[in-house]
């Protein structure tokens, strides 16, 4: 019973949603709500048009009788935050809350060109109704056992992962023309391993690889849950999950109940499904391709946006398994690191006559739901990087030919987008153009010092090749709007080249300014990304079972064919399984008729609102100690709150505690009391007993930013400790109440590059540890303690080599102990004296990437 209690409780704790930023708004932060039956949205002032139009698609998926897992609607509260660069959404147990980053994705090709709210809407509120609707069996059972997070933990031991991910993008590529089920560049990752003959074993193509290629849950999931639906209807995974969660089997619940109800293994059912999906591929090119470095095959990596430097030399992006992002010189097939890459999200980069220009990730140090994007220029031949701008939201940069201006997307946080010219001298804003038609501009590229070509999303969710006049702001479409991803766009010689899913893949396509035709240069089974032209050559990123692999073409070897702009509107998006000719225009019609809807009425919300929001009990269990512990917490996620029963086996005590932080503000406060009944100790031969009172106040500020190449944190903090010992019995005339005092101290620093994927430990970097007691009160004592370790680079980019300090010292006085916090080198049993310290080295390799696992 007890090794259950701490399984449990363990398990529990690890289960805790991490996408959360505790107290990341600062302080002036104002909220409004729109609040129904259904829903309601917390968004900024100033975001009343996406919060209502989240209420609006939300109420309207709700109703939609089609592809339910369940008619169980639970409200549930979304906090749009606008102030990240991050694109990202979650929805989470513990408490029931879901938190959309309104910054749209600005690739074209791993989203599409849906509006970002409207995608989120589909994909996360598929998310609301898979946890509305599991609530059955042993599940609920878990639920009430435990509250949200027992809930949470039993959904999930009993649905993997994909199906959660893989059920929602299904249903975002249903209800639309541009879900992720409809793009190629989604649906490449697993033609590229069959195309080059890999056979990967179920459990690695399920929990993915440290050294290879493999596609990820969503992609897996999506497989599967489309084969699923167009096999056995779509009744198939709402009786296959509803078996699972209620466990009608206790081992395997999902495989078992999907076997019940498909009527044959789960392993025959996945094996089915990749032979259905590889029968749709198509047939990989005749001719062997031929790539500008040699493929790598003991890691995966990944080459990326090529441009020519010199007759032979290129400058590419590289990432890999061990290998941090970075720009290197490519000269007859051989590599030269430039400069590591600073931290980013947004990865493309412009680059012209010796210079390139790129967006870095920043991030305010105290408010984690506050990032930029900032741009970067770095010299080819020097390697030395100038930092244009700070604090700024700017999103795939271009250079001009002169070097004099750059442009860039910007996307403020209130959702407005422009393209930005700039001083590249300054960084100070030139000009700006904002789209009079409400376009949202993406991956513009110089023409001329006075033109630029961009790709454009409209509101209704298609993508056009679109010319701008920066003397004039005058736009001009070169092609018509259209449901196809589009970008990556390359001006060459009167020309644009360019990648877009127009007929079935990703191809690359050329259009001709002069005659304004367009043609169709390079098409086969695999997309085309990254396109760059030579006077006799094409390069371009393409998917392969070892990564992004940059491929060399003549162009010569292409016969260019003409495409006729007006036969693009006949064409169709990938199928889907499930969509009924009704179900395809559901957004589009959305689109159409949102205004008919009635306009939920704008209140204030308070942050007060919910400060007390108890989600979850869970017991726990370490030796001699019972504990049963209730947990609280708002859905701004400013105060978390706790409160807690224990029972000491060895001194038969019960305690109750309570304790609470606050992170809304700057400082963080945190404040706590545990009272214990009927203590007793033997103490030179008589029995004393006491009641025990401990109050503790503290405050801290933690800071976290990016900067550069490296990832900072530094978090300060003061506490007050009270402890008062209520003597009974015979003591209580002689003793009374005896209590004394102490302040502790802690500064906590770390510096530390950005990893690889293989990389244990950072490759450069350092943690700090300060901590200081002393006592404020008659009992004199004190102690200080302090730890430090240095991370350096091993004799191969998998090799670590650690160095390890700490210090401890107290006073020799014995009148109040603070405990023993050194960690001891390995084999030696612990001391107590007064003054100690450690040194340590360490080197760390990996003997074995066995890639092998259990699902």
């Amino acid at each position: 019973m007890r090794f259950l209690f701490f399984l449990v409780g363990s398990v529990l704790l690890q289960a805790t949603v991490l996408a959360q930023r505790f107290g990341g708004n600062p302080a002036s932060q104002r909220w409004r709500q729109l609040a129904t039956d259904t829903v309601r949205v917390i968004y900024a002032p100033g975001l009343d048009s996406q919060a209502q139009r989240a209420v609006s698609l939300v109420h309207r998926l709700a109703a939609h009788d089609s592809f339910r897992l369940g008619k169980r609607i639970k409200p549930i509260d979304i906090v749009l935050q606008h102030r990240s660069v991050i694109s990202n959404a979650y929805v989470q147990l513990g408490p029931f809350r879901s938190e959309w980053m309104l910054m749209p994705d600005l690739n074209n090709f791993s989203s599409g060109a849906m509006g970002w709210s409207d995608l989120l809407t589909l994909h996360e509120y598929r998310h609301v109704e898979q946890l509305n609707n599991m609530n059955s069996g042993l599940s609920k059972f878990a639920g009430i056992l435990f509250g949200q997070q027992g809930y949470d933990l039993a959904i999930n031991a009993a649905v993997p992962n994909w199906f959660f991910e893989g059920d929602a993008t299904w249903q975002e590529s249903v209800l639309s023309a541009q879900g992720r089920g409809r793009l190629p560049q989604f649906l490449n990752a697993y033609p590229a391993l069959w195309q080059a003959g890999k056979k990967y074993s179920w459990l690695k193509l399920r929990n993915g690889s440290y050294k290879d290629v493999v596609p990820n849950h969503y992609e897996l999931g999506y497989l599967l849950v489309n084969y699923g639906v167009a096999t056995y209807g779509e009744s198939f995974w709402p009786t296959v999950i509803k078996r699972a969660v209620s466990y009608s089997s206790l081992l395997y619940p999902f495989q078992q109940a999907l076997a019940k109800t498909a009527n044959s293994s789960f392993a025959q059912f996945r094996n089915n499904a990749f032979s259905w999906y590889r029968t749709k591929q198509r047939a990989a090119e005749p001719v062997v391709p031929s790539w500008l470095l040699k493929t790598q095959t003991r890691y995966a990596t990944d080459l990326q946006y090529p441009y020519q430097v010199g007759a032979d030399s290129f400058v590419i992006q590289k990432s890999s398994r061990i290998h941090r992002p970075g720009f290197y010189l490519v000269t007859n097939k051989k590599e030269h690191l430039l400069r590591t890459r600073d931290i980013s999200l947004d990865q493309p980069f412009g680059y012209r006559n010796g210079k390139l220009v790129y967006a870095a990730y920043e991030k305010d140090a105290r408010w984690g739901w506050v990032s930029y994007s900032s741009l970067r220029i770095v010299d080819v031949h020097s390697g030395k990087q100038q930092r244009l701008t700070r604090r700024t939201r700017y999103f795939t940069p271009d250079i001009a030919p002169a070097l004099d201006k750059v442009i860039a997307v910007k996307v403020t946080d209130s959702g407005r987008a422009s393209l930005d010219l700039l001083s590249s001298a300054t960084g100070s804003l030139l000009s700006s153009y904002a789209s009079p038609s409400g376009y949202l501009y993406t991956d513009p590229k110089f023409l001329s010092d006075t033109m630029v070509v961009t790709a454009a999303r409209n509101q209704q969710g298609a993508m056009a090749l679109l010319q701008l006049s920066l003397r004039s702001g005058q736009e001009e479409l070169l092609t018509p709007f259209l449901p196809f991803s589009l970008g990556y766009l390359h001006p060459f010689e009167g020309s644009i080249f360019f990648t877009a899913g127009f007929l079935g893949n990703d191809h690359v396509y050329c259009y001709r300014l002069a005659d304004r035709t367009l043609w169709q240069v390079a098409d086969g089974n695999i997309g085309k990304y990254n396109v760059h032209a030579t006077t006799e050559d094409l390069y371009w990123s393409e998917p392969t079972a070892e990564g992004l692999q940059i491929r060399v073409s003549a162009k010569e070897n292409h016969r260019w064919k003409p495409v006729s702009i007006d036969s693009l509107h006949s064409v169709s998006p990938y199928e889907v399984a499930g969509t009924k000719e009704n179900d395809l225009s559901f957004l589009s019609h959305f689109i159409a008729t949102q205004n008919s809807f009635d306009t939920v009425p704008s209140a204030r919300y308070k942050k007060s609102t919910g400060l007390l929001n108890v989600h979850s009990w869970r017991p726990d269990y370490q030796d001699p100690v019972f504990r049963f512990a209730l947990f609280g917490e708002n859905v701004l996620n400013t105060l978390q709150t706790e409160l807690a029963y224990e029972y000491n086996e060895n001194e038969r005590s019960h305690t109750l505690g309570a304790s609470t932080t606050y992170g809304g503000w700057f400082p963080q406060f945190t404040l706590g009391s545990n009272y214990t009944f009927e203590r007793s100790a033997v103490v030179r031969g008589v029995r004393r007993a006491w009641s025990q009172l401990d109050t503790r106040l503290g405050v801290s500020i933690p800071l976290q930013d990016v900067r550069g190449r490296v990832y900072r944190s530094l978090d300060v903090g003061s506490y007050y400790v009270l402890r008062n010992d209520l003597y009974k019995g015979a003591y209580r005339d002689t003793l009374g109440t005896v209590n004394f005092s102490y302040l502790l101290h802690s500064i906590r620093f770390s510096l530390e590059a950005q990893r690889a994927l293989q990389h244990v430990f950072p490759r450069w970097g350092v943690n700090m540890s300060l901590l200081g007691q002393h006592s404020v009160s008659s009992f004199a004592g004190r102690q200080f303690n302090g730890t430090a370790t240095i991370y350096l680079p091993g004799l191969s980019h998998r090799h670590h080599l650690v160095l390890q300090g700490a210090w401890q010292e107290r006073d020799t006085l014995g009148q109040l102990s603070f405990g023993n916090r050194l960690a001891y080198s390995r084999g030696y049993t612990g001391r107590y004296f007064s003054r100690m310290w450690k040194t340590g080295v360490n080197y760390h390799f990996p003997l074995w990437l066995p890639d092998v696992g259990v699902a």
